[in-house]
């Protein structure tokens, strides 16, 4: 489904992601494109709570958030974004 968060220390690179499960939903973490954990529930909130719990686990050991930067041209600014507020998240 999509990416939850990414942590960076040093040149190590921690990536979690969401993903579909015949039992509901899968929370994966790979750290250098290395599998270190996955969890699979049938509800996405639990999977969501264990996902927050390893980004907690990474931040206590020195690892940062990764910054998503999102640059628009006024230009090319489509009729549905006019007006939006875009930041670094």
């Amino acid at each position: 489904m999509g990416e939850v968060w990414t942590l960076r220390k040093g040149s190590r690179v921690a990536v979690c992601r969401l993903t579909t499960h015949p039992m509901g939903g899968e929370v994966r973490l790979d750290v250098d494109g290395e599998m270190l954990r996955t969890g699979a529930e049938r509800e996405w909130r639990p999977l969501l709570v264990l996902a927050m719990d390893w980004r907690d686990q990474f931040l206590e050991k020195g690892h940062v958030v990764q910054p998503i930067l999102v640059a628009i041209s006024a230009t090319l600014e489509p009729p549905c974004l006019a007006g939006s507020r875009f930041e670094v998240v």
